[in-house]
């Protein structure tokens, strides 16, 4: 004789057969249809900490890392945009002149157009400045390691290890929530 609790159908041994997943967030929608797959328990890692007894669902272990996920998301898109933008074609129009000084004088925030392999002539008193690349800075990859190393702390995994799933497939860490 089989049950089902929590989504989840058992054999009369009370060992998992079966997982129902839903197909969609039920809140990602204002009605949701109850879709959902069944996957076989064999295909299914389900880790988690019972915290009572006959307890089928729990809180992952991984929960409290969540955050930590999007922290070293936000920063590693951060530091790719900070890089592209400085290796784009930017530069800035400075003067060592005073105010009223001898700089012939430009609106703000004004554009010059510079094309490719051009030499080119500037505004008298002015000079070119191109930003320089400061991305990834030297603190980049300390701070990629100190995150993976919170995020194996809560699963009380070695952080190399987190590092080794994290690097070659992000989506291997699925199987521990």
């Amino acid at each position: 004789m089989t049950s089902e609790v929590d989504g989840i159908k058992y054999d009369s041994f009370g060992n998992p057969i079966l997982y129902y997943v839903a197909a969609e967030h039920p809140g990602d929608s204002s009605t949701w249809y109850g879709r959902y797959e069944s996957i076989a328990a064999e295909y299914m890692i389900h880790w988690y900490r019972p915290d009572r007894p006959g307890q089928s669902r729990g809180l992952p272990e991984i929960t409290p890392a969540l955050p930590l996920f999007a922290q070293l998301r936000r920063y590693t898109l951060a530091v790719l945009a900070a890089a592209e933008t400085a290796a784009d074609f930017a530069a800035v129009l400075y003067t060592d002149a005073p105010a009223n000084g001898e700089a012939q004088p430009l609106e703000p925030l004004d554009i010059v157009a510079l094309e490719k392999r051009m030499a080119t002539t500037l505004p008298d008193g002015w000079k070119l400045g191109q930003i320089r690349a400061e991305q990834p800075n030297t603190t980049y990859a300390e701070f990629k390691r100190e995150i993976l190393g919170e995020i194996g702390r809560c699963m009380q995994v070695p952080s190399g290890i987190v590092g080794l799933f994290y690097f070659l497939d992000a989506t291997i860490l699925r199987i521990f929530c």
